[in-house]
């Protein structure tokens, strides 16, 4: 067989060496993998991962299928190979015993395929959440350099994990003043209405400073990018970056799209460059279409400020590393610069914000630092209910494993007898048991594309553009398959070390293969241990679907039949303030005036309606405003 290049290569390489006939590698070997080259780099450069997983989830049971084809004609050949000596390859004896363990199987396809079906259901739900955690906290941040040496940082109390939104003053003063981080960058997320014609459609944005893409090491896939310190003169250029979506789907891929015009928020600006492939910011589950200077920010979204006003606290900051910071040694730096920050500043912050003395800093995760704890709580939740499924699983498998062992207890006695010795049938119980884990764990990773599949079409009820890829990678079948055999190596053990264990000559005495049936405390053992599981999975299960259901079923105060809510997001569509709020009570009137049924309850009950009020000296607050009948709406 000619050398492969890839790791996925090798990978497909060693599997058709280690399941398939010397004498059918031979012949077709090389054209196996040559096929399987060719069928990876289509799939790579068509779907990406996604492609890679594909190609694999269609490889792994032809070579499966098509080593079982060919063992099963080996052994209807009248030329029997020459039996195994212990002077044999480790290698070469595990195969044999493989080999014998598909004949077994084929004797009893029954017991196979319901063994491999229940390990299937246990690893797919494994493997399943698993890709879950990986996409939402292990994996890197799509389309950076070096995505382990980015931090998040923001503002905190000394002491606390709550932080603060920072003002353009705080970080420009980090910025100018850091020696822990190679920079710093501000950000911030944003609705916006895009158009390049007459419709426009809405998604969401993020206004980001002047050094955003090259503190993330993000290098455009068409055009340039925003460069320099100076956000104000940025602002002034009126230009944006697309995300590499919007590009295919809204300009139709066309590279030509660079220097077109672009409406923003009823704003016109220049389309500058175009983002890498699947970069959707510091956040990969957002799906971002477009980002805008810093600067900007308060125009789109109706309101008048000034970048450098210290009460004006809406950003969010990100940096990197240099080589010899860590992240310790970073947070203490920028302590100290905020403590300085806060001592200069004086009154020029609103009130409270002096508490804020103290400065995080972590590593980036893919969620926001100070949520990244209860998401991944949440996340080990539901990792450990899946384990709990496997464990479930693998309990019955090794029930299933223990009881035939006992049946085999005249062929085993029959072996020993013949001069076999424990170690060598611990051995070929043992092979038995990860074969059939092996080929569950790449059943159950099959299953998990077609969970994480159905997990993606299920939409949250979020008001956010959610575009998270949960789909199995690399890192994903290489856990489920280690997962898998390191299940079936623990949970073959004790069926094979009690399968090896009896006594020779009142097995071979007894009348039948299945007699000699003392009971046995490890069989009891594990069916009690699965009974006691499932019943601590189903409470769990029905405790929290009584909690959902109490949730849904809690009375709110009101009376909820009948009401209706509806958002406006005025800004997105050019609004100014004073605009928004001459709209709304417009809006009220033009309701108001509206005849028949729904319009008499309209009058009677107009709308409520909410607006974001905002002093130099105070928080941000929400204060209902509007009519006095706003009470009735809600009975």
């Amino acid at each position: 067989m000619r050398p492969p290049v890839s790791w996925s290569e090798r990978c497909y390489a060693a599997l058709v060496w280690l399941l398939c006939p010397a004498e059918f590698r031979a012949r077709f070997g090389d054209e196996m993998v040559d096929f399987f080259r060719d069928a990876l780099l289509d799939a790579r450069t068509r779907a990406g991962r996604r492609g890679i997983v594909a190609v694999w989830g269609r490889a792994f049971p032809d070579v499966v299928a098509t080593a079982l084809r060919e063992h099963i004609a080996a052994l209807a050949s009248p030329i029997a190979a020459p039996p195994l000596t212990p002077r044999d390859p480790m290698s070469i004896r595990l195969l044999g015993d493989a080999r014998f363990a598909l004949r077994g199987f084929r004797r009893n396809p029954v017991f196979f395929a319901v063994a491999i079906l229940v390990v299937a259901l246990g690893t797919g739900a494994v493997s399943t959440i698993f890709s879950v955690v990986n996409a939402v906290v292990l994996r890197p941040v799509p389309g950076t350099r070096d995505a382990a040496q980015l931090v998040e940082v923001g503002r905190t109390r000394t002491g606390s994990r709550g932080s603060l939104s920072a003002s353009y003053p705080y970080y420009r003063y980090l910025a100018d003043r850091t020696r822990m981080l190679d920079g710093i960058a501000a950000w911030a997320m944003l609705p916006l209405t895009l158009s390049t014609g007459a419709q426009g459609v809405q998604g969401l944005g993020h206004a980001v400073s002047g050094n955003y893409f090259s503190v993330l090491g993000v290098t455009p896939a068409l055009g340039t990018f925003f460069s320099g310190n100076d956000d104000a003169a940025l602002g002034a250029e009126r230009g944006a970056v697309v995300s590499h979506a919007f590009w295919q789907r809204e300009l139709a891929g066309d590279s030509a799209a660079i220097g077109r015009m672009l409406s923003v928020n009823g704003r016109q600006m220049t389309i500058l460059g175009v983002a890498p492939p699947r970069f959707s910011g510091v956040y990969p589950a957002l799906r971002t279409d477009a980002w805008i200077p810093l600067a900007l920010r308060p125009e789109l979204r109706g309101r008048a400020a000034d970048l450098n006003d210290a009460g004006s606290s809406w950003m969010q900051l990100v940096g990197r590393l240099t080589d010899a910071s860590t992240t310790d040694r970073a947070q203490a730096e920028l302590s100290a610069l905020t403590a300085q920050f806060v001592a200069a500043a004086g009154d020029a912050e609103p009130r409270g914000f002096a508490e804020y003395v103290a400065a995080s800093v972590d590593p980036v995760a893919g969620v926001p630092s100070d949520a990244a704890r209860s998401v991944t709580t949440f996340l080990s939740v539901l990792l450990a209910i899946a384990a709990l499924v496997l464990l479930i699983a693998s309990v019955n498998v090794a029930s299933m494993l223990l009881a035939r062992a006992v049946v085999r207890r005249r062929e085993i006695a029959m072996r020993i007898a013949l001069g076999a010795t424990r170690a060598r049938l611990i051995r070929q119980l043992l092979v038995e048991s990860l074969l059939l884990f092996g080929v569950g764990g790449a059943s159950g990773t099959l299953l998990a594309l077609w969970g994480t599949r159905l997990l993606q079409r299920i939409e949250l009820p979020i008001d956010m553009p959610i575009d998270l890829d949960i789909a199995p990678d690399l890192r994903v079948l290489a856990v489920t398959l280690v997962v898998a055999l390191a299940t079936g190596l623990v949970f073959g053990l004790a069926p094979a070390f009690r399968g090896s264990r009896l006594d020779v000559q009142s097995t071979l005495r007894s009348d039948s293969a299945g007699s000699g049936r003392q009971r046995s405390w490890l069989r009891d053992g594990l069916i009690v241990g699965q009974i006691a599981m499932s019943l601590v999975l189903l409470s769990s299960a029905g405790l929290f679907i009584r909690a959902l259901g109490r949730g849904q079923a809690s009375d709110p105060g009101f009376r909820v039949d009948g009401v209706v809510t509806a958002s406006l997001d005025l800004g997105s569509a050019g609004y100014t303030e004073a605009r928004a709020r001459d709209f709304v009570w417009s809006l009220a009137d033009r309701l108001e005036a509206l005849s028949g049924r729904a319009g008499r309850r309209l009058r009677a009950h107009p709308p409520a309606v909410h607006e974001l009020v905002r002093a130099r000296h105070q928080h941000s607050r929400l204060r209902p405003t509007g009519w006095a009948g706003w009470r009735g709406i809600l009975g």
